[in-house]
């Protein structure tokens, strides 16, 4: 099937799937789709600078109101979330779980004052958990724009969205996150993204087309479970350089005196947390030569940032593995991508430490790339990715 005729099918298949679980036609469909961080590794939580482009793996949402005081959610045939919108204060023993996202973000509708109501809604999504492409913030965002256009007038801004949503992730389902996911999924597109201002972050769009090159996402095989410390000591060793110099977030250290003062640094903190800033710095250096580069249609330009950042996620940020991991998936990745790929570029994905790694890959070589990097981790974690235009919205 193409692409159209796929999305005809399983918008079909949803339309069945929502009269099963509830009995009845639904009357709205959402799609809302996942991303790709091409440059900006561990740059947004301390007001940095990325590089995102949404894809077009994506998530889709059948809805009808139900006029009553409840959201009713179903997964799967016989899998039920019910929500109670007349209570939702944070529940301990949701942390991690999909209603806690439900929950969180109809909060944080209430908190904002914004309108909220019922509506029974069914998911089908192509998004991989756990492939580094946000499944969650798709999940959030979702919600948002069923909200928005349901019960607010379609008016809510894509900022104030993206927001709740993060929120909803950091305070109700448990995972510390930037705001990067987020604003990628709602705005749509390939975005540069400065985080200077964190409450007005500068979004810029770049129209661009990766003609001969393919982007290609392959799950490493790690499992996350228990690697949050890992995570938060990387924002905690950025903090701890910032606080030297009296402020809250890197971006706001200069560069220069933070070399000036190398030596304190090191007797205070050592050199990982040094690193770490080093490589904070100098990603947002590449962030912006990536952009230009595609702005100028300098491929080959861009490529080089991509493995430049991926060599410094590496090196520096130290996020492709953990001590005491043997799997190493991600870092074995990154060595079998280098010696498989005659043009293009290879790095970390996201978070690190477990998970995925992301390619870009000459249309020479993707067939011969794919083949072999399925003999270690499976085709069926191979993914290859188009950047989609279209954020989270409603389907006409």
């Amino acid at each position: 099937m193409n692409q159209n005729s796929e999305y005809i099918f399983r918008l079909e298949r949803l339309k069945k799937k929502f009269m099963i679980s509830f009995e009845d036609v639904a009357e709205l469909f959402f799609s809302s789709p996942g991303r790709i961080e091409l440059l900006g590794n561990h740059t947004d939580h301390n007001n940095g600078k990325v590089l995102v482009t949404a894809i077009n793996l994506t998530m889709m949402a059948a809805v009808k109101r139900n006029k009553t005081n409840y959201i009713r959610a179903s997964f799967d045939d016989d899998d039920f979330i019910v929500i109670d919108l007349s209570d939702l204060s944070f529940r301990r023993e949701e942390l991690g779980q999909s209603i806690a996202i439900i929950r969180g973000v109809a909060a944080g509708f209430v908190e904002r004052g914004y309108i909220i109501g019922g509506f029974d809604v069914k998911i089908d999504s192509l998004i991989p958990r756990g492939s580094g492409v946000s499944s969650s913030a798709a999940f959030e965002l979702i919600f948002c724009e069923i909200m928005n256009e349901l019960f607010n007038n379609k008016e809510i801004p894509l900022l104030t969205k993206a927001e709740i949503a993060q929120r909803s992730e950091i305070d109700y389902f448990g995972k510390p996150c930037g705001l990067l996911d987020q604003m990628g999924i709602a705005y749509g597109g390939i975005n540069h993204i400065d985080f200077l201002s964190p409450n007005a972050p500068v979004v810029t769009p770049v129209d661009y087309q990766f003609k001969d090159y393919h982007l290609v996402l392959v799950n490493t095989l790690g499992d996350h479970t228990n690697l949050t410390n890992y995570y938060a000591e990387i924002k905690d060793d950025m903090f701890k350089i910032s606080e030297f110099f009296g402020v809250t977030e890197l971006r706001k250290v200069n560069e220069n005196e933070f070399y000036r003062n190398i030596s304190s640094l090191f007797n205070n903190y050592g050199g990982r947390a040094i690193l770490r800033c080093i490589h904070f710095f100098e990603e947002n250096k590449r962030v912006d030569k990536a952009f230009n580069a595609l702005k100028n249609d300098d491929i080959n330009t861009f490529l080089d940032q991509v493995n430049k950042s991926g060599q410094s996620s590496y090196d520096l940020l130290q996020n492709c593995y953990y001590p005491g991991d043997s799997l190493q998936g991600i870092a074995l990745g990154i060595n079998l991508s280098q010696k498989i790929l005659k043009h293009g570029a290879v790095r970390v994905h996201g978070g690190g430490f477990a998970g995925t790694i992301l390619a870009i890959v000459h249309q020479n070589d993707l067939a011969d790339y794919i083949s072999k990097m399925s003999i270690i981790y499976g085709q069926k974690n191979i993914y290859t990715v188009i950047p989609s235009k279209i954020g989270t919205s409603l389907i006409d």
